[in-house]
């Protein structure tokens, strides 16, 4: 049986780290960890706040970026590891410098009375203020458009049995190629060069933090036995560190010093070679996709969890729909609609079963950003 090509394998990595994290967020969410963040965030809020009057004057954009970047930091604080705080703090201080030690560790004494149990909400914060309130309709439509323009294959996605489409879209379903030879203007190669790197910034990765490991020589101010290392990369890897995080510092260091300058001329080079780093160096290890057809299977049993719990429908249903959900057939039977309507054609017992599915994983999920 053939391999699946390499920008294939690339995008399931990229699908599996979106689904990992809706996944561990949703878990969070039905613990109520929520609500525990939702009140971190308005300690933290008013201790950015009295901190800010007290300074200098600063607009608005410049103040929203502060103020999410400084409560990443500080959940990185109460959440990561010692030299993953260090990297993120060293990044923070280089990108503001006017904020002081003083300030952070003011926020960081009021915020701690919040925050009473750490494990309880691992993953990053605002992470899960964003994912935690809403169903995952962003990471589904992203990767329906994936499929859409047949960037991947998925044997479950039949749009031509979607009572949403026209026939119009259903003649560019049936007639469309793929858009993964179509030719990129250098422009946007570029600019989505930069949109998947600074998702893996933003994700908390392993690619916020290297600089708690990795010292360009030139730059940095090293002596090993009386000698500067002026022309040497500096790796300082703590002796406690655990083997997964070894690996893929060592990988990670590796992208950033021996950069692959590889000529983008179509889509597929796009995403062969320029996901996040931690995706394309194989430093991100596949945790809930095993093969292409348990992607939808993870999203139905997420939506119809999700909707067993809540019993809010947040999406319009056909009229002759009931709109109450009391039960688990209800909930099964509206995700079953919702899905055949958008292209992955599911009966209500299969609903059920895909729920039966997400459940083992979302017990067995252990969540790691490497």
């Amino acid at each position: 049986m053939p391999r699946i090509p390499q920008h294939e394998r690339n995008i399931l990595n990229y699908v599996d780290q979106e689904l990992a994290a809706e996944i561990s967020v949703w878990r969070i969410v039905k613990r109520g960890g929520v609500r525990q963040v939702q009140e971190i965030k308005k300690t933290f809020d008013m201790a950015f706040k009295n901190i800010i009057e007290q300074g200098e004057l600063l607009d608005e954009a410049f103040k929203k970026q502060l103020s999410n970047d400084m409560f990443d930091l500080i959940c990185i604080y109460f959440i990561g590891g010692e030299y993953e705080y260090q990297g993120y703090l060293k990044k923070f201080t280089q990108k503001f410098p006017s904020i002081s030690q003083s300030d952070i560790n003011y926020i960081t004494k009021k915020v701690s009375g919040s925050v009473k149990n750490p494990s309880a909400i691992s993953e990053p914060w605002s992470t899960i203020l964003k994912r935690g309130l809403n169903y995952p309709t962003k990471s589904l439509r992203n990767y329906i458009d994936l499929l859409w323009y047949k960037l991947i294959s998925d044997a479950n996605f039949n749009p031509n049995r979607s009572l949403a489409m026209n026939e119009e879209q259903t003649d560019f379903w049936d007639c469309s190629k793929s858009i993964l030879d179509d030719l990129v203007e250098p422009d946007k190669a570029q600019s989505t060069i930069k949109l998947w790197n600074d998702t893996t910034e933003a994700n908390l990765s392993i690619g916020a933090c290297i600089e708690g490991f990795y010292f360009d020589g030139d730059k940095s101010n090293a002596f090993i036995n009386n000698q500067l290392m002026d022309g040497y990369h500096i790796i300082a890897i703590p002796k406690e560190i655990k083997e997964p995080m070894f690996d893929a510092t060592i990988e990670y260091i590796k992208s950033l010093i021996f950069k692959k300058l590889v000529p983008i001329e179509t889509v597929k080079d796009i995403y062969t070679h320029y996901l996040p780093t931690n995706l394309r160096t194989n430093t991100y290890k596949r945790q809930v996709i095993k093969n292409k057809s348990m992607v939808s299977t993870m999203f139905v049993g997420l939506f119809c969890d999700r909707l067993y719990e809540t019993k809010i429908v947040e999406w319009k249903r056909t009229e002759t729909k009931n709109q109450e959900i009391k039960n688990l057939h209800d909930a099964a039977e509206c995700v079953a609609e919702f899905f055949t309507n958008i292209g992955f054609p599911y009966e209500v017992e299969s609903v059920v079963n895909a729920r039966k599915k997400f459940l083992k994983i979302l017990d067995e999920l252990d969540v790691n950003y490497y």
